[in-house]
């Protein structure tokens, strides 16, 4: 019998109808991000809006957002329903919400250092611009080494513009420095669970 207590699971979806969502979405960050960004500490040089956490207007931010992407998070929620761990039990968000969501704008020289979101549940990068042949994916580590070399074990995801991943907060990734000046723009998300109401 073969028994699979390390299950980590990723969802990876390539958004429906992406063109006119990445126009909306970039109309938000051109009109209401952009102004609102700065540069990230040393070990994450990115401009990012991060810090809007409990600005004025973030709750309509999320929502307008969320009304993009709904059909996505939607979706993963269903397929997160029937998932099993490796004690065989679904994974559950009770009453799931989006608990900050920001953008992060990569040019040349930009990087994020190896970095988890903390036991919140469940987070999600969209890539919203983004060129394969001169961007790179972001890159996962998985908590357990390979049991036969001992080496680390890396998820390098094949990801295009409007690709969604989803995966668990606490699972190490970055992002390698860019090396062109053509921006690389992704909108990261954290889902947490066991509220009574949240932003979505």
């Amino acid at each position: 019998m073969t028994v699979d207590e390390f299950n980590i699971p990723l969802f990876q979806y390539e958004i429906d109808e992406w063109d006119l969502k990445k126009e909306a979405l970039m109309d938000i960050f051109i009109n209401d991000v952009e102004p609102n960004m700065d540069l990230g500490l040393p070990d994450c040089l990115v401009y990012t809006d991060y810090a809007r956490d409990n600005v004025s207007g973030e709750e309509q931010y999320v929502v307008d957002v969320m009304d993009i992407l709904g059909e996505e998070f939607d979706k993963f929620l269903t397929d997160l329903r029937k998932t099993k761990n490796g004690t065989n039990r679904s994974f559950k968000l009770k009453n799931p919400y989006i608990e900050n969501l920001w953008y992060q704008k990569y040019i040349k020289g930009h990087f994020m250092a190896p970095h988890n979101h903390g036991a919140v549940g469940f987070s999600a990068i969209c890539y919203v611009k983004y060129d394969p042949e001169i961007h790179t994916p972001t890159i996962f580590h998985a908590p357990l080494r390979d049991s036969m070399t001992g080496e680390e074990i890396i998820y390098r995801p094949k990801v295009s513009e409007g690709t969604m991943i989803f995966f668990p907060s606490v699972l190490t990734h970055y992002a390698l420095p860019c090396f062109t000046d053509d921006p690389r723009i992704v909108i990261s998300l954290n889902i947490g669970s066991e509220k009574d109401v949240g932003k979505y």
